[in-house]
């Protein structure tokens, strides 16, 4: 004779099911922050410390690394195909790219491990008239180095690879406040 499924009784489910909507809502709230502000607690300005020298594998196997872009203001963001915000901030950075092309590098690295996602990212990239490559980093050894928690997380810094700005989830590039920064970084001197 078979026994009927038992039930969790409501008192435990309830509690349960609350918590489950917390951290479901929660983690809307941080990957879905298009709009921040530059004081919002996702997006913090920075007392400028160097930021780590990493070394970035492109889709040929060819390895660069971050310090060749000093003297630059440089944007560093880890995002994933699968992931819609990173999505969402591709025309941002396709935007930089273009207003800013001799003074802005943006460093895009890619977070997919799935070895076939290049097609993918080849689309996004003719879609929204990227004209910066991306990294690839399936493996996930410099999001650790770096201690990324969420994607998007972009990095932005200054003429001699100083951390000025670290935005989580995905962040309006195009906004006054964000060009406002970008250009102030580019007036500033590269030494």
């Amino acid at each position: 004779m078979s026994r009927p499924p038992s039930r969790v009784p409501y008192w435990i489910r309830l509690p349960l099911m609350m918590a489950l909507l917390f951290l479901i809502s929660l983690a809307l709230l941080r990957s879905n922050s298009l709009h921040q502000d530059l004081s919002h607690d996702h997006a913090s300005l920075t007392d400028r410390k160097f930021f780590p020298n990493l070394v970035m594998v492109d889709e040929s196997g060819e390895t660069t690394q971050l310090s060749q872009f000093k003297g630059k203001v440089t944007l560093v963001s880890f995002w994933a195909t699968w992931c819609p915000p990173c999505i969402e901030e591709l025309p941002y950075f396709s935007i930089l790219a273009h207003k800013f092309p001799d003074d802005l590098k943006i460093v895009a690295i890619n977070q997919d491990q799935d070895p076939d996602v290049k097609p993918t990212i080849d689309r996004l990239w003719e879609k929204y008239r990227i004209p910066f490559k991306t990294y690839y980093d399936p493996e996930g050894k410099l999001a650790k180095q770096v201690r990324i928690e969420v994607l998007p997380t972009n990095y932005l810094l200054d003429r001699q690879g100083k951390l000025v700005f670290i935005g989580l989830g995905s962040y309006d590039w195009k906004s006054e406040k964000a060009l406002k920064l970008v250009e102030t970084l580019i007036g500033e001197p590269a030494n």
